[in-house]
């Protein structure tokens, strides 16, 4: 039987589909609808869904939105803070999780992840994407291997026709787009949300290894422990 993991904050699926390449299965929960979403769906607020289900599952991964963090965002103070309360949630589970979103979010502690490590690139054209990623567990980094060219980079402002020169980047066509990210299904939208799947596949295959026969023993004894420490969503610890 392959481990559950539970895909919050999952958009469209591409960071669900990393982590289904490396083994899991894989269900995925959403605020709003996601018909492109590859694997089993729940259309959900996904810390309530996670505050009732998390006994369902062996790891958990979360992406709460970036725009309070995000340095592209005019004015942060107006999206809500979600990543704090995500963590809370998490670590009251006991389970193993990662947490991702944009660099500039507060993590204590985890890896960088980038498109050159992973040889994400088309056509001489290589995209960079550095995402956080907060761990439970310990991960290895591999090291950015960034060409001299400046790197593509897939963002509300991506899909000109052709790949555009700006002052720190440079942007590329959907299409185009879509082969640097791995990325098939998605539209133009869903795509400037995604994580590449090669990032959650290196996570997965790690994470597998967390999976040993003592590492099950732990999961299977989570389960059992109170629920949630009595803390609903509404009152997570500050």
């Amino acid at each position: 039987m392959k481990p559950k993991l539970l895909d919050l904050f999952c958009k469209a699926g591409g960071a669900g589909m990393g982590y289904h390449r490396a083994g899991f299965e894989v269900v995925g929960v959403d605020k709003d609808p996601q018909p492109n979403y590859p694997f089993e769906f729940h259309q959900a607020d996904a810390l309530e869904y996670l505050d009732q289900h998390w006994r369902e599952f062996d790891i958990i991964h979360a992406s709460p939105p970036c725009q309070h963090y995000s340095s592209a965002t005019l004015n942060p103070e107006k999206h809500p803070d979600l990543y704090k309360p995500t963590i809370n949630l998490l670590n009251a589970t006991k389970l193993p999780y990662v947490c991702e979103n944009v660099i500039g979010a507060p993590y204590n502690h985890g890896i960088v992840l980038c498109g050159s490590m992973f040889n994400l690139s088309h056509n001489g054209e290589w995209l960079q994407r550095h995402r956080n990623f907060e761990t439970s567990f310990m991960l290895f980094q591999p090291h950015c291997r960034h060409p001299k060219k400046r790197p593509i980079t897939v963002t509300g402002k991506t899909f000109t026709t052709e790949v555009r020169e700006y002052k720190h980047s440079r942007q590329a066509p959907f299409e185009f787009a879509k082969k640097l990210m791995g990325i098939n299904w998605m539209t133009r939208d869903e795509l400037v949300e995604a994580i590449p799947p090669a990032y959650t596949e290196w996570l997965g295959t790690q994470m597998m290894t967390c999976l040993t026969q003592r590492g099950a023993d732990l999961l299977k004894a989570g389960r059992n422990l109170p629920a949630m420490n009595n803390q609903s969503v509404g009152e997570l610890p500050a």
